[in-house]
């Protein structure tokens, strides 16, 4: 006689056990979205841009000593009427670089600049590493679970997985929708890890004004200068 209570509980266990996964798997994807699309602190961002330098001008030295050898080995070079091919840019960075180098660390390290930021770039790298495997772990158990359940004729499907780049998106224009405020200003907000409605509605009551005011605020300008503004005057 077939038991109905025993298929009963097994797709329920089934189902549990893939739920319980796929919310796991979510939850990780999530994280390591956050974790990749964090902005990178102050000082990443100033060592990446004078590591872009140094890699945009490597081969200046070469390039100019090879340059210079057609003339040094020309003694018939029409020096009045000839003009060296540097390409400008390049050359331009390369002789002034300690130079355009300090005025980037200057700038980066004066001007508004996110309330949140990530870990630096070194804490960051093996921590998406080890990430990306748990959920790369994750996908494949709820996979086999799923093949367990199509083994045993039992007929479930997985509830769906938010793909994190998509549930960003999807968030984004729900809070856009709910608050009024552009996307880009709540993407912003939301990669400074800021929760929009609430940082309107605590605005709102630091500064006394009505949160429609807020949002056009908001909307006005540089959103993440708004935001940091405000800030710093009401706190």
């Amino acid at each position: 006689m077939f038991n109905f209570l025993n298929l009963k509980k097994n797709i329920s266990d089934f189902t549990t056990d893939l739920q319980v996964k796929v919310d796991d798997l979510n939850r990780k994807n999530k994280e390591l979205y956050k974790l990749k699309n964090m902005p990178l602190p102050r000082k990443d961002v100033v060592a990446g841009l004078c590591e872009m330098i140094d890699v945009q001008t490597a081969k200046c030295p070469c390039e100019l000593e090879n340059l210079l050898k057609g003339v040094i080995f020309n003694p018939r070079h029409d020096f009045k009427n000839s003009r060296m091919d540097l390409k400008t840019e390049e050359y331009i960075s390369w002789f002034f670089s300690q130079q355009i180098k300090e005025k980037i660390t200057d700038t980066i390290m004066e001007m508004p600049f996110p309330q949140k930021v990530g870990l630096p770039l070194a804490e960051r790298k093996p921590l998406i590493k080890e990430l990306e495997i748990e959920v790369k772990s994750l996908t494949n158990e709820v996979d086999q679970l799923q093949e367990q359940a199509a083994s045993l004729s039992i007929n479930i499907s997985a509830p769906p997985i938010e793909e994190a780049e998509l549930f960003h998106r999807m968030e984004v224009e729900r809070l856009k929708t709910e608050t009024g405020i552009k996307q880009l200003v709540i993407d912003q907000m939301l990669k400074s890890d800021i929760d929009p409605v609430k940082e309107v509605s605590r605005l709102a009551k630091v500064t006394g004004y009505k949160e429609s005011k807020i949002r056009s605020f908001l909307n006005g300008a540089v959103p993440i200068d708004k935001i940091e503004k405000m800030r710093k005057s009401y706190e």
